[in-house]
C-alpha cells in the first residue's frame, strides 16, 4: 500500500535522518574464533534507516540460520524498533509476519479510521482537511508539534512489548538491550537502559518536526540518529567482545534530487548525520568486528509498502556473507538452548484491580470510563485495551494516547495515558472547493472550521463553519451532552444551531441570475449517537429565505423571485456512516434519512398568510444510500438518492438542485432543479501504475449518473437525464483533485477540473 503524498513527504524527512551511507567492510578472513560452546560476547548493532531498516529482519533470519547467538542488542531509530522487539523475545519469523501485516498508511495516519470517529467529526471530513489543523491557546496561534502522528506506532509497540512489562531494566530482557536517543535540550547522546520499553523505542524514533518528541522522565528526547545512527560506542561500553554492526545506509542524493527545499533539507541532514556514522565505523576493530552494509540500491527510506522486498533483500545480502557469520556460530544444541530461553512467553492473564486515566488537564476522559470495554474485575485483554484506545483517540482531543499495566498496593491495573493537544482547545481546519469547466462556468469556495471543545465537564463544544466564495455559508452549533444514558455507550445530547447561506438562482430560461438566494435556518435538536455507526436527531426549526429583486437579462424585475418565505416545523434525521473516505471511498456504506413537516408563510412575518390550508403545509422526504467495495485494487461505488418536497407551485425557491462532477457530470452546479429528484450513480476507479509497476497515489476511473425529475424548474425538462465522466485524480491534504472529461445529455461534453468538495 502506498502512503498518501502528504504523509510520504513528511515521513521522507524523518527517514533521511537515519538513512546514512556507510562504507561496506568485509570482515578479515583471518579472524579466528574459539570453537567453544559459548563464543565471546557478541553485540548486534542496528542502525536507523526508515523503511530500509526493515531489511534488518532479513538479516536476523540469516543469523538464526547460521546459529549466531547474540548477547546484547543496541539500536537507533528503526534499528531500535527491530532490535528491541527481537531482544524482547520475538523470533525473526514473528518479526517478518508482523512487518508484512502492518498497514503503514494507518500507522502514520493523522487520524484514526473514519469509521471509529464520532459522527460530528465525520461530518467535517467532507469539507475540511483532516491534515492541516491549527490551534488557538492563550491568545497565540499554535501548530501541532509534528507532521506525522506517532499514535499508530506507539500502539503497535505497546502491543508487542506487554509480555516483558515486568522487566524494569533492559538488562533483564531475554537479550540485554539499549535504545539510543538524543537529548533535545543539550544535544547529547542518551542511552535508554530501563523503563517502559515501548516508550524507549518510540523515543529513539522521534525526529523533531516529523514525530513529536518524547517526554522521558522530564527529558525531551528526539531521534537517536542525530547523534549516533550506528551506536558502536554503546556496544563497546557494554563490554562486547565482537561487534556485528549492520548499517542500513542510503547514498547521498544526486544533483537532480537537490532542486527543492525538501531535497536540500534531506541532503543537509544526511551530510550532518554522516559524520557520526563515520566516527562510529572508525571505532570498529579490524579483524575482530564485522560491518555489514546491505546493498539496497533503488529502494528508498519511505517505501514502507515494499516491506517484503526489504526483508528479502536483507536476507539475500546476509546470505552472501554466510561463511563469515558461521565463524560466530555455536553447535545446534547450544543455539537451541539459547533460543529457547530468549523466545517470548505469554504471561498469565492479569485480573484488573483498577482502570483509570492520567495526564490530561482540560479534557475529562475519566467521564468515559463507564463506556470502556476494559473494566475492573475483568481479565486484561489486549483487544479490549486497543478498542478503548481507539475510542479515546477518535475524540480528536489528544496529541498522545497510550496505555500501560501498572502494579500498586491494589494490585495490577490498567492506566490510559492521555496528553491534551497543546495547541487546543480552539482548533481550526481548512478546506477548498474548486470546480471549473475552463469556459467560465464553475465555482470556488474557501472553508474554515472552528471548534472549541470542553466548554463543560460533560464535553460540550461550540462548532463553526465559514465558507466564502460563490456560495457563502455560515453554520454555528453548540453541542451539549446531557448525561441521559440509555446504556454505557449512548448519551443523549442537545444541539442549538443556525445555518445561513446564499446560493445562485437561475432564470426561467436557465440562465444564472446576478443575485443569490439567501436563507437563515435556526433549530434546536435532541439526539443520540448510535455508538460509532452514526447519529439520530429530532427537533424543531424555523427557516427564513428569499431572493430579493432579481434583474433579468432584459433589465426588468422578475416578480417570481421576489418571494419571502418563512416556515417552521419538526424534522428528524437518521445517519449511518461507515465509509472509509467521504470523497473516494474504498470500502464501507452510508445511509441517510430525513423527514420534515411543518407550516409556512409567504411575503409576510406571520404564520397565517393569505394562502390556502394546503399551501401552508409542507413535507420533505430524503433517502440516500452509498456503498463501496474493492477487489484487487478495483473499487466500485454505488450511490442512490431520492428527494421530494411537497410544496405548491407558488414556491419557486423550494427546489432541490443538482449538477457538477459526479452529481450529474456535464451540467453546471445547481443547473438541474426540481421538487422531486431520483438520482443514481455507478462509479469505478483503481490506482494508476507508476513506472516499474508500483501503485502510486494517482487513480483513474469512470462514472455514469442518471436523474429522474418531478415538477422540474422551467428550464429543466421533465423526465430523465444522464451524465458520465472519465477522470484521473489523487487524494491530497486539501481533498481530492480530479481532471475529468464529462458529458451531459443535452449540454454536450467538455473538460472539468475539481479540487475538494464542491456544492
Amino acid at each position: 500500500m502506498s502512503l498518501r503524498p502528504a504523509t510520504r513527504a513528511a515521513v521522507a524527512l524523518f527517514m533521511t535522518l537515519s538513512c546514512l551511507p556507510g562504507r561496506a567492510q568485509e570482515p578479515d578472513a583471518s579472524v579466528t574464533l574459539s570453537k567453544t560452546e559459548r563464543p565471546p560476547r557478541i553485540a548486534l548493532v542496528l542502525s536507523g534507516g526508515g523503511a530500509r531498516g526493515i531489511a534488518h529482519v532479513g538479516i536476523l533470519k540469516v543469523l538464526k540460520e547460521a546459529r549466531v547467538p547474540v548477547d546484547m542488542v543496541i539500536g537507533t531509530s528503526m534499528g531500535a524498533i527491530v532490535g528491541g522487539l527481537y531482544a524482547s523475545g520475538m523470533s525473526p519469523e514473528e518479526l517478518e509476519k508482523e512487518f508484512l501485516a502492518i498497514d503503514w498508511e494507518q500507522i502514520f495516519a493523522a487520524q484514526v479510521a473514519r469509521q471509529d470517529r464520532p459522527q460530528r467529526r465525520r461530518d467535517d471530513d467532507a469539507e475540511l482537511s483532516g491534515v492541516v489543523e491549527l490551534g488557538l491557546r492563550d491568545g497565540e496561534i499554535r501548530a501541532p508539534l509534528a507532521a506525522v502522528s506517532g499514535r499508530g506506532l506507539e500502539r503497535l509497540l505497546r502491543q508487542h512489548t506487554l509480555r516483558v512489562r515486568s522487566a524494569p531494566r533492559f538488562d533483564e530482557l531475554p537479550i540485554p538491550f539499549r535504545a539510543v536517543a538524543t537529548n533535545m535540550e543539550t544535544g547529547t547522546l542518551r542511552v535508554l537502559d530501563h523503563g517502559d520499553l515501548a516508550r524507549a523505542l518510540r523515543a529513539s524514533m522521534s525526529v523533531p518536526g516529523i514525530f513529536a518528541p518524547t517526554d522521558w522522565h522530564g527529558e525531551i528526547l528526539g531521534d537517536g540518529g542525530l547523534v549516533a545512527n550506528l551506536p558502536v560506542e554503546v556496544a563497546q561500553e557494554m563490554g562486547a567482545d565482537i561487534i556485528l554492526a549492520i548499517n542500513i545506509g542510503t547514498p547521498l542524493a544526486p544533483r537532480s534530487s537537490l532542486q527543492s527545499a525538501l531535497g536540500l533539507t534531506q541532503q543537509s541532514i544526511n551530510i550532518l548525520t554522516e559524520q557520526n556514522v563515520v566516527r562510529s565505523i572508525r571505532r570498529l576493530r579490524d579483524g575482530v568486528d564485522l560491518l555489514v552494509s546491505p546493498n539496497l540500491d533503488g529502494m528508498t527510506s519511505t517505501e514502507f509498502e515494499r516491506a517484503r522486498e526489504f526483508i528479502a533483500r536483507g536476507e539475500t545480502e546476509a546470505r552472501r556473507l554466510m561463511p563469515l557469520f558461521q565463524r560466530l556460530s555455536v553447535s545446534q544444541e547450544a543455539y537451541a538452548r539459547w533460543d529457547a530461553q530468549r523466545l517470548r512467553k505469554d504471561p498469565p492473564p492479569t485480573q484488573l484491580a483498577f482502570v483509570r486515566t492520567e495526564g490530561h488537564e482540560l479534557s475529562r476522559p475519566d467521564s468515559q470510563l463507564p463506556q470502556f470495554a476494559s473494566q475492573p474485575g475483568q481479565a486484561f485483554s489486549t483487544q479490549k485495551a486497543e478498542l478503548d484506545l481507539r475510542h479515546l483517540t477518535a475524540t480528536g482531543d489528544y496529541a498522545r494516547v497510550d496505555y500501560r499495566l501498572e502494579r500498586t498496593n491494589q494490585g495490577e491495573g490498567l492506566v490510559f495515558e492521555t496528553q491534551d493537544k497543546p495547541w487546543g482547545p480552539n482548533y481550526f481546519r481548512f478546506g477548498l472547493g474548486l470546480e471549473t469547466d475552463f469556459a467560465g462556468e464553475g465555482g470556488f469556495n474557501v472553508r474554515m472550521g472552528h471548534v472549541r471543545r470542553w466548554l463543560t465537564d460533560r464535553g460540550a463544544e461550540w462548532r463553526n463553519h465559514v465558507q466564502l466564495g460563490n456560495n457563502p455559508k455560515l453554520n454555528s452549533e453548540v453541542y451539549s451532552p446531557l448525561g441521559w444514558k440509555t446504556d454505557t455507550r449512548n448519551d443523549w445530547f442537545a444541539s442549538t444551531w443556525v445555518d445561513m447561506e446564499r446560493r445562485s438562482l437561475y432564470s426561467p430560461i436557465g440562465e444564472r441570475l446576478p443575485r443569490l438566494r439567501s436563507s437563515t435556518d435556526i433549530g434546536l435538536d435532541l439526539g443520540q449517537p448510535l455508538k460509532t455507526l452514526g447519529e439520530f436527531r429530532m427537533g424543531v426549526h424555523a427557516l427564513f429565505q428569499g431572493a430579493g429583486d432579481v434583474m433579468l437579462p432584459d433589465g426588468t424585475l422578475d416578480p417570481a423571485y421576489r418571494d419571502r418565505i418563512h416556515e417552521g416545523g419538526f424534522q428528524a434525521r437518521l445517519v449511518f456512516d461507515q465509509l472509509d473516505d467521504p470523497w473516494l471511498p474504498r470500502k464501507g456504506w452510508r445511509v441517510k434519512a430525513l423527514w420534515e413537516r411543518g407550516m409556512r408563510g409567504l411575503n409576510q412575518h406571520s404564520w397565517t398568510p393569505t394562502l390556502s390550508e394546503g399551501e401552508r403545509q409542507y413535507r420533505r422526504t430524503e433517502l440516500q444510500g452509498e456503498t463501496a467495495w474493492t477487489v484487487k485494487q478495483q473499487t466500485v461505488s454505488l450511490k442512490g438518492l431520492y428527494r421530494r418536497s411537497d410544496t405548491p407551485p407558488v414556491y419557486e425557491l423550494q427546489r432541490y438542485a443538482m449538477g457538477g462532477l459526479f452529481n450529474m457530470s456535464g451540467f453546471s452546479q445547481g443547473e438541474i432543479q426540481a421538487r422531486t429528484l431520483t438520482f443514481g450513480r455507478v462509479m469505478t476507479y483503481r490506482p494508476l501504475k507508476a513506472p516499474g509497476g508500483v501503485s502510486g497515489s494517482m487513480i483513474w476511473g469512470a462514472s455514469w449518473e442518471w436523474v429522474q425529475l418531478g415538477q422540474p424548474a422551467p428550464w429543466s425538462p421533465a423526465g430523465h437525464r444522464y451524465g458520465a465522466s472519465l477522470f484521473v485524480g489523487s487524494r491530497t491534504s486539501l481533498g481530492p483533485v480530479r481532471l475529468a472529461w464529462v458529458y451531459g445529455q443535452g449540454v454536450g461534453s467538455g473538460l472539468v477540473f475539481s479540487l475538494g468538495q464542491n456544492d
